[in-house]
């Protein structure tokens, strides 16, 4: 399930059943570490990767 999925499931949810009395949170990360994220940080930022390193 996609963060968009879920928020879209929570307001959903709240919407049907609020009125009674049921109410939906979602909690939502911000970007995790993954190779998928820091190969496109990388690609988009190429001198990110220089700051990074501390060099």
């Amino acid at each position: 399930m996609t963060k968009h999925e879920a928020v879209a499931f929570a307001e959903w949810l709240a919407v049907t059943y609020g009125d009674r009395g049921i109410g939906a949170s979602v909690v939502c990360p911000l970007g995790v570490a993954t190779p998928l994220l820091l190969d496109r940080w990388r690609r988009a930022h190429p001198a990110s990767v220089v700051a990074a390193s501390g060099a």
